[in-house]
């Protein structure tokens, strides 16, 4: 933490987006972890809960090796893809491969390359974007499976092309079969190892990454090492959150810190979220010092406005009967769900049906707000069960 960017210190907690190295903390076995699989050549999945920090180590440990020169790396985040892009989306990702800049001669060889297609695609190169530009016409079902084969000859092509390891990672891995039902297949099909490429999956949603690689049945069964990503321990909290505000001459309590990884689960961008809502109260106000006292005024500064915000509109979305039940789930847990103690919870009064309580739980993993865990059903985010509990007691 020597060489701070510019603004780090002016700024220093960042909960937005993937986040910079600056802002990483800890994850060492993780960083080596994942440092062996990209020069390795094999498939990596790599899970964990939402805002835990997946993309941004995937994505720091890439920068780092790339610019040593051991890789080259390519990102495509699925879910910010549709069935009608993602094979455009796909192929720009592993063209991108081929190079760093572009000259007249590379777009040339790459042109060459993609005619090999026994469904080419049309290709252009974007000045303004500095990649070339790539648009599948409409490519029929049955013909899908040939359309990724030739997209992974390209891949497996890329190392001897340009004389290194390359690494793809499909980022929200977990969405991917409404993209292409058959890429799992194909993945399985072609990945042989130790061939120069290497591939990393990562997923939020753990019951369908558990569909997709976990069980015997799964198309991606035993393809490759996994890497969990859970939360942060607490004592990384111990060094850089006193560090951070140090910078600014305020000091935290410990009883401050160990409130903040309580409330926040010990996930890292939620931590970093109510950091920097206290540091600004701090400036705002004068604050000196951070206590248990100024953490729960923090707490509350979220609820009312970030947090309302971010889950306002989810909330406003759900039906009544998915109301009354996230909203116990956020106060009681989400253990026996099915018993007639937890419907006395849900609605004391007029206790709902348990076709009713199945329904809404479905639709509330559906919808991406719960999931299924070993203990029942926990939030996905620990910051909506916050805003809930909050709502709830207000």
């Amino acid at each position: 933490m020597e060489n701070l960017k510019t603004g780090v210190r002016e700024h220093p907690f960042e909960y937005t987006g993937r986040v910079g190295r600056e802002y990483f903390w800890d994850r060492e076995s993780e960083r080596l972890a994942l440092r062996e699989l990209y020069g390795s050549g094999r498939i990596g999945i790599l899970s964990g809960p939402r805002r835990v920090g997946k993309s941004s180590l995937a994505e720091i440990v890439a920068s780092d090796m790339r610019r040593a020169g051991l890789i080259r790396a390519a990102f495509l985040d699925v879910r910010e893809t549709t069935a009608a892009t993602f094979f455009n989306r796909l192929t720009e990702r592993v063209t991108s491969l081929y190079a760093e800049r572009w000259s007249q001669r590379l777009l040339r060889q790459l042109s060459e390359e993609l005619r090999r297609f026994r469904h080419s695609p049309e290709f252009s190169f974007d000045p303004h974007r500095l990649t070339p530009t790539l648009r599948f016409t409409r490519i029929p079902k049955d013909e899908e499976d040939v359309v990724l084969n030739d997209i992974f000859t390209l891949l497996e092509r890329a190392p001897a092309e340009i004389g290194k390891p390359v690494v793809l990672v499909l980022d929200e891995f977990q969405d991917v079969l409404s993209r292409s039902q058959l890429l799992p297949e194909v993945i399985k099909s072609r990945f042989r190892g130790g061939e120069g490429v290497s591939l990393l999956l990562t997923g939020s949603r753990q019951h369908l990454m558990d569909e997709l690689t976990s069980a015997p049945s799964a198309p991606l069964y035993r393809i490759g090492s996994t890497l969990s990503l859970g939360p942060l321990p607490r004592q990384s909290l111990a060094a850089e959150i006193p560090k951070r505000f140090g910078w600014h001459r305020i000091s935290v309590a410990s009883e401050a810190i160990d409130a903040i990884y309580d409330l926040c689960e010990g996930i890292p961008k939620n931590i970093q979220w109510l950091c920097a809502t206290l540091f600004d109260l701090a400036r705002r106000h004068g604050w000196s010092r951070i206590l248990a006292a100024q953490v729960e005024i923090g707490v509350e500064d979220l609820y009312s406005h970030a947090l309302s915000e971010e889950f306002g509109r989810q909330w406003a979305l759900l039906s009544e009967p998915q109301r009354e039940l996230a909203a116990t789930l956020a106060v009681h847990g989400g253990s026996h769900i099915m018993s007639r103690d937890f419907f006395d919870l849900v609605n004391p009064i007029r206790r709902p049906a348990p076709a009713t309580v199945q329904r809404s739980i479905a639709a509330l993993v559906e919808k991406e707000i719960v999931e299924p865990a070993a203990a029942g059903y926990v939030f996905k985010d620990p910051f909506f069960r916050l805003y809930l509990s909050r709502m709830q007691s207000g």
